[in-house]
């Protein structure tokens, strides 16, 4: 009886101190991952004379809402980490090779896969 009513006040202050604040709990490695990769600047080497804006607007949306595939990625690097993102976006489902640096995030390749 006691510790479930202290539990409840617990929540109710906590929630009270945490509304309106973009707060938010990353524990598992693709959440950590996507969060990493969307702090930093986004760079587009191999696309810059063909990217579109909404090809860069498509991209974003795969690396923000994308799934990693840690089996296809090397994490292991010394220098920029690289990782396999898919997505599935409109029922179509796309790729991004990202290189996960300190500062930048360099986009590798970009396709459809279906």
């Amino acid at each position: 009886m006691f510790f479930s009513s202290g539990f409840v006040i617990g929540l109710l202050i906590l929630s009270f101190f945490l509304i309106g604040k973009r707060t938010s709990c990353s524990y598992l490695p693709n959440d950590r991952v996507i969060k990493n990769i969307n702090t930093k600047k986004i760079i587009y080497a191999e696309f810059s004379d063909t990217m579109t804006t909404s090809d860069s607007i498509l991209i974003k949306k795969v690396i923000s809402s994308g799934r990693v595939n840690f089996s296809k990625s090397k994490t292991r690097l010394d220098s920029c980490n690289y990782y396999h993102i898919e997505n599935k976006i409109d029922g179509k489902k796309y790729m991004v090779l990202v290189n996960n640096c300190d500062e930048y995030v360099l986009v590798d390749k970009f396709r459809k896969l279906n």
